[in-house]
Order: C-alpha cells, then structure tokens, then sequence
C-alpha cells in the first residue's frame, strides 16, 4: 500500500482519468448493452479501485459506520457467492440441480444455473460492479463533487448529441442506421427507456450540483439574508448546471419513455423535497425552484411533449403485454423459489416456460422481465433476493441518516436517495439496470451519498488507519483484474465474429465465404482461450453450417465433400455447446436439422423433442419447426405424439400469420395438421382464411423433400 499512496497525485489523476474514461466508453457506445463491453467492466473497476487506493479514507466519525456499510455490500456479497455456486456441480448438492439436466442430458456438471457459462459471464460483471462500488465509497469521500460532474458533463452531451439527431430526423444512432423508436431520441442508445432513464440520473446529478452548497446557508441569518447567501451560494454559480439539467430533460421528453419520465419526476421530487426537510433556512428559494421548475416542465411538455402526453394517455396495450410478462415470471419464481434457474439465465428460463398461447400476447424475443425485481427471483431465488432488499433498506437508513447529521454536504445523501427512487420505481416497469451505462452512474449515485452521510467531521480525533480494508481491496481489485482480462480477450474475438454471424443469420447477399472463415477463426480462439464461453460455441456451430451450405450439399456440387466436413463439424460442436447449455431451444433445432438431413432420424427426433421441451415457445424458431414436427409426428411414441399434437395446435392458435407461410412452403405437411386441427372450428377457420384451401383428407406423411 505504501507503493500506492506514494505515487499520490498520480495516481488520483489516473484513476479519475479511468473513471471518466469507462464512463464515457459506455455511454457513448450503445450504453455498453454488448457482450464485450459487460467482460470490460470489471476490467475497468479492478483498474480503478486499485488507483483508489491512493484516496484517503475518512469513515471514522460515526461508531456505526463499519457495522452499516457492512449490512450494505456483505450480503450482495453473499449474493454473488452464491451466484458463483449456482454454475457449480457439487455431487452432494444435485438434488438442487435444475431438471434440464436430469431430462435432457446426462453431463457430469449438472448445476442449479439452466446454463452455468451464462451464469459465470454475469457473475464476472456484477463483481465488477461490487468493486466498483468499493472504489467509488473511497474516492467519494473526498471527491464527491468531482464524481458526479464528471457523470453530469458525459449525460448532458449524450443528451445534446441526441436532441441534434432527433432534429436532423432522426436517422442514426451513432453510425447505424435506426431501425426502432423511430419517432423518439434515444441518443446514443438504442432502447429510449434505458436512455431516458440515463437522462434523468443526469438531470438529478446537474440540480445536486447546482445545489451542492444549499446547507452552506446558515439559519441565523434573517429572512432577506437567507434569499441573499441563496443567490450568492446557489444560484449564481450553479446556474449552469441548472442549464443542463433542462437539456437533459428536453431530451427525456422527446424519449416519449412514460416510465422514465415518471421515475424522473419521483426522484426529482424526492432530491429537493428531503433537502426542503433537512435545511430549513433554505426552504423557501428551494419551493421558488420547485415552483420555477414546474413551470418549465409544463412550457416544454406543452411545446414537444405531445407524443409523450398521448403515450401516458394510452399505456394499456404495454401494460398487458408486461403483465403477461409478470405472471409468466411468477410463475417460474414458484417453481424455483429457494434456488432460482441460474444468474443470467432469465431469457432462458422464460423461454421453457412460455406456451404458445403468449405468442399472441408477448410480439419478438424476450430477453428481460421488464421488471428488475422479478428477474433478479427468477435468476437467484428468494432467499438471494432477501438479502438484497437488506442491502437497499440498510443503504436507505444510511442516507436518510446522512440527510438528518450532515449539513454543508447535505446535497449528496439526497442525490443518493432520490437515485435509488429513480431507479427502483423504473426497475418496476423496465430493466435499464441491466444496461452496463445506466447501472454504473445509479452505483456511483448511491454511493457518493453512502460515503457522504458516513463521512467523518473535520474536527474528529485522529483514528490509526486500518490496513486490513486495503489490502482486501487490493487482493479482491487483483483477483478481478486477472479473471476479467482473460474474459475480455475471448470476449474480443467474439465481438470481432459477431456482424458476419448477425450478416449471415440475416441472409445478407454481401457476406463472403472469406468473411465467414474469418469469423470462424475468432471463435476458434474464443474458444481456445475460453472453452465455456456461453455463446461461441453456437456460434462456431452455425458458422460451420453456413460454410456447409455455401459450399453446397446437392448431390452435383463440386464441393459436395467439403460442405460434408463443415456439416458434421457442425453437428459436433452444436452437440458439445449443448451438453454445457442444455437449454438452448435454437441450438436443439438446429441439431434436429442437421441431424434430419444426415439421415439419422432418430437422433433428429430426440433433438427435435428437446427442442420442444426447453422452448415450446420460442418467438424465433415456433413457426420454423412445425414442418419438422409434422414430419416425425406419425412414426412418434404415444407420448411424444400427445406432446407435438397440442404443441402444434397451441402454437397454430397461438400465431397462425408465422405458421400458415412455412406450412405453404411444405404442402406435403398439410394433411398431418389437417388432422390435428379438424375438431378445432376456429382453427378450421384460420385455415380457410391464412391457407387459402379447403380442409384437405387425413394421409399418412412420408418425409418430404422440402428445404425447412
């Protein structure tokens, strides 16, 4: 530690400068929802906590403080390790396992987490955070200021970037052309959600600024004194924070987000209703603000906020949509309520159980609960969510403490508890905390405020710094460093594969047999450097197929050999990426593909039937499988035909305009769902409508030529 504290000021500048530096990658970058930016994350907090070491530490003015932090980060500690054990195979733990392993296959590494190489993946980045959080509480302590401008300047020009975009016509987001949200900013995001919510930590972040010297105000001045030191203190200088708290609600606005700019006003109304409660002498200018800045929202929603006001008018269509989302979430929460499906895995898990009737309900792939409270019970269980809620109700007593002890920094424990409103009341409608951007500015938030209530008072006695706590961070911050670095150098060659595969799974015309052995090499050493990466696997599984097409498989093709090779180089590697992630109905799929053109019929209808049990509804593949399932279903077992009968009815009910277009292209399949739907009226209506044909005899299916 002496090595650390000697480099002094050097060392300050580098960690600011690192600090500002992942800050304004993620923000800048799509707010870092991609892959290779979550492995950077930890990375850069490993990093960071190591130059903050040279920060001086001042939690000693209050007996309590140790015992209230620890209540504060041991049991997310707590919560990570045992996200850690979910990825675990203990022998004498199986019976905790997830039954996908037991059904599906028989791997030695059977875990409570659906895929434990997910699980590991997002284990790695929540530690990121953690010791980010511990890196924040030391340099806040005397840099809190410092801190949340750095976060206030990246916010704001975010939000000017986005308010010029959207006042060209809204084309791009950086250099990709936009393809969502068309009539509302989303910045340099793609989700406007997640960036209004990013906008309004920033509005709280520029009013906590401009109002960083409110308990300066003494309360033995007069009246007129009091408006005057107001002025003086506040007002004068901080007018140009002011200044950017409007742009960034501007751009909040014209995200048209009905979630975020209601948590927004919550947490707005929180900052300067606590500081209103906690510093009396500057109560009443504080009420002139709410009042002028009250006025100022109305003069803008009423100038651009039309779209915005006609959302909130009409939000039942979104509403039934979640809601679906919820109680399917629910649902899982009751079936793995000690355990949960695994860190990371709530796509997963949701996937497995959704039937098909949500197919009318939920429109595209569902990746997140759309609430954060459920998909944290999903992924970890309740008990782990237990002592999460410990962590915010000890973090909230912390800064509510901080808010009735602390006077001239009284701005920092109310810009801590009006963030954790912010986001909690949006963590119910949305998942912007699961964007890297948005949970790294609400940590650093919260946790200036945490340093600040604790922080300890100038006139203190001296207390012997302990040299335990840093020397922990510094084995934790090293630890991190070493794991991170080996995932971000897999993580790389996956981000470099990653636009051939979105080009090919695409169909795009300008992809080349170059470009895609290019690809395959990255995942090749992804692979090598991480044999359990949870998605090269599939990837270098379906760049071989693709290889195998390309190449061509008719029986005239010159490279007919090759294509051969590619194939069942496919075939193997979906087999062995499967065994570690047994959850995945796509890679099922396409295994009972492969398995089917090779001619090993019975290995296709296992695979297909896998398929079916991890994912009886998964948005992208629902449609695509029926021909398959119609094929194989006279030659089934009793059980597997009840099985694929009422899925591929459910799933015709479900989404008859996907289903009808791929049964056309396979005629020969017809007579198979003829016979399935013929007691069903109104599917035989569908049929008359979407088919275009009368309803056809019942006839044994022989196996069809058709491409499916």
């Amino acid at each position: 530690m002496r090595i650390v504290s000697k480099l002094g000021p050097v060392a300050t500048l580098i960690t600011i400068f690192l600090f500002s530096l992942t800050n304004f990658a993620l923000i800048a970058f799509f707010g870092g929802n991609f892959s290779f930016a979550f492995s950077l994350v930890p990375l850069a907090a490993a990093l960071i906590c190591l130059g903050g070491l040279a920060f001086p530490s001042r939690l000693v003015g209050h007996p309590q403080s140790n015992l209230l932090l620890a209540l504060v980060f041991a049991p997310v500690a707590l919560t990570l390790a045992y996200a850690g054990l979910q990825a675990v195979h203990i022998p004498s733990l199986a019976f905790l396992a997830h039954p996908v392993w037991q059904v599906l296959t028989t791997a030695p590494h059977a875990a409570i987490s659906l895929s434990p190489t997910l699980t590991l993946a997002h284990l790695s980045y929540a530690c990121g955070l953690l010791v980010l959080a511990l890196a924040v509480l030391r340099i806040a302590q005397s840099r809190p200021a410092l801190l949340v401008g750095i976060l206030a300047a990246l916010v704001t020009a975010a939000a000017f970037y986005g308010i010029i975009i959207f006042a060209q016509g809204n084309n791009w987001v950086l250099w990709l052309p936009k393809t969502s949200y068309l009539d509302a900013l989303s910045a340099t995001f793609i989700n406007r959600n997640s960036f209004a919510t990013l906008a309004g930590l920033g509005i709280l972040a520029n009013l906590a600024l401009a109002l960083h010297r409110v308990g300066e105000i003494s309360s033995r001045l007069s009246p007129s004194q009091r408006l005057r030191a107001f002025w003086l203190l506040v007002l004068k200088p901080g007018w140009p924070w002011l200044a950017l708290a409007v742009v960034c609600f501007l751009a909040l606005v014209l995200t048209q987000s009905r979630a975020g700019f209601v948590a927004t006003l919550a947490g707005t109304a929180v900052l300067l209703g606590s500081l209103c409660l906690a510093r009396p002498p500057a109560r009443i200018p504080l009420l002139a603000i709410i009042g002028t800045l009250g006025l100022a929202s109305i003069f803008v929603l009423a100038s651009v906020g039309g779209s915005l006001g006609a959302r909130l008018n009409n939000a039942q269509a979104d509403v039934t949509a979640r809601q679906s989302i919820f109680a399917l979430s629910r649902e899982i929460i009751s079936q793995y309520p000690l355990t949960g499906t695994g860190l990371g895995t709530y796509q997963q898990a949701y996937n497995m159980a959704a039937q098909p009737e949500y197919l009318s309900e939920v429109n595209g792939t569902v990746e997140h609960a759309h609430n954060t409270y459920y998909e944290l019970a999903v992924e970890l269980g309740l008990p782990a969510m237990a002592l999460l809620a410990l962590a915010v109700i000890t973090a909230a007593y912390i800064l509510v403490f901080g808010l009735q002890t602390r006077r001239r920094a009284v701005v920092w424990p109310a810009l801590g508890l009006a963030t954790m409103v912010l986001v909690g009341s949006h963590a119910l409608a949305d998942f912007s905390l699961s964007i890297p951007a948005v949970a790294i500015m609400a940590i650093t938030l919260i946790t200036v405020g945490l340093a600040q209530s604790l922080s300890a008072r100038k006139d203190s006695p001296e207390t012997t710094p302990s040299k335990t706590t840093p020397i922990l961070l510094a084995i934790l911050a090293v630890a991190l460093l070493l794991v991170s670095s080996w995932q971000s150098l897999a993580n790389f060659h996956e981000f470099r594969a990653q636009p051939t595969l979105t080009a090919i799974s695409t169909v795009a015309k300008n992809t080349t047999v170059p470009d895609i052995l290019r690809a395959r090499k990255h995942l090749e050493t992804c692979l090598a450097l991480n044999p359990w990466h949870p998605t090269c696997g599939f990837g270098l599984a379906y760049t071989n197929l693709m290889l195998a097409r390309t190449f061509g498989l008719s029986q005239n093709s010159d490279n007919r050999g090759l294509a051969l090779v590619y194939l069942n180089m496919s075939r193997n590697q979906y087999t062995e990426s499967l065994g570690l992630a047994p959850g995945s109905s796509r890679g099922w799929y396409r295994l009972a593909t492969l398995e089917d053109y090779l001619g090993n019929r019975p290995a296709a209808i296992a695979a297909l039937t896998n398929s079916l049990l991890v994912g009886p509804a998964e948005v992208t593949i629902a449609a695509s499988r029926m021909p398959l399932m119609l094929t194989y279903l006279p030659e089934l077992s009793d059980d597997d035909k009840r099985l694929y009968t009422d899925l591929a009815l459910r799933t015709w009910r479900g989404s008859v305009w996907s289903v009808a277009p791929v049964l056309r292209a396979n005629p020969s399949t017809l007579p198979v769902m003829a016979e399935i739907i013929k007691n069903d009226p109104p599917s035989i209506e569908r049929w008359r409508t979407n088919i275009g044909t009368p309803l056809p005899e019942a006839t044994p299916v022989a196996p069809a030529p058709e491409t499916r």
